[in-house]
């Protein structure tokens, strides 16, 4: 009943709070005494590992369930993040909800935030206790080496593009999206000489039971373009490749609107 008892309260709660230690490089799971205070420079890729699985020295990768749709989760150093199980809905919907999120920071800190009144009181938190058994503590510490060996086992690599953003593309008429989806096919057909089913997610959300569609970005004009691009005949103009670049962009613009 006990264990029962808190895993109901688990299940049934909207989200869950992660209050998770600081991610020093250095410190392993077992270490007893950590620095809050030490100040560590980090970068999105310790930042991601750290809110994907924790961290890939382990230190947070007990403090997540899951199985729960949001886990926000908050470092002693100021890493903030959001942890997404994926079933119940599509990014879209917790996109919006952090946008209010920020936008509901933004317009506190003018208040220097003053507590507003809540609609209802909230219960005192309370430490959830478990009964384990031999049999449990052993499928816990099982669980434990799966999932270090799951992170040991995976690559985070994150690339921050300075030279420019949205705005260039924009400043030329032409739709950021279908820009940056015309660069990943150019990009691998210079690569591997032919275009990629890569995936786009499109939102389905209007319509009764929708939920997401796929948008294909390899279409016939975009490798038209492509092939014009890497073309060395010196037959095809710049003026041509920018039409039929335009073009290309064109066709992915309409399929989204489809």
């Amino acid at each position: 009943a006990l264990n029962r008892d808190s895993l109901d309260l688990i299940e049934r709660c909207i989200f869950l709070v992660c209050l998770d230690q600081a991610d020093i490089t250095d410190l392993d799971e077992e270490d007893d005494l950590v620095n809050f205070n030490t100040t560590v420079k980090r970068d999105f890729v310790s930042l991601g590992e750290q809110i994907l699985h924790g961290g890939k020295t382990m230190l947070n990768a007990s403090n997540r369930w899951y199985d729960k749709t949001m886990q926000f989760i908050i470092g002693t150093d100021g890493a903030f993040g959001l942890n997404y199980e994926h079933s119940p809905a599509e990014a879209i919907a917790i996109i919006q909800l952090i946008e209010h999120l920020f936008k509901y920071i933004d317009e506190k800190a003018r208040e220097r935030f003053h507590r507003s009144k809540s609609l209802c009181e909230l219960p005192v938190p309370h430490r959830l206790k478990w009964n384990l058994n031999q049999f449990l503590r052993q499928n816990i510490s099982l669980s434990k080496e799966q999932l270090q060996n799951a992170i040991h086992d995976f690559d985070l690599y994150i690339l921050e593009f300075t030279d420019y953003g949205k705005e260039f593309p924009k400043k030329h008429n032409m739709s950021p999206d279908a820009f940056i989806q015309m660069c990943l096919q150019f990009t691998y057909f210079k690569m591997y000489n032919k275009l990629v089913s890569t995936y786009e997610s499109a939102s389905t959300r209007r319509f009764h039971f929708g939920r997401v569609d796929n948008i294909r970005a390899n279409t016939p004009e975009a490798l038209k373009w492509a092939r014009a691009m890497v073309d060395e005949s010196g037959n095809i103009s710049a003026a041509e490749k920018l039409r039929l670049f335009r073009q290309a962009m064109q066709a992915q613009t309409d399929l989204m609107i489809q």
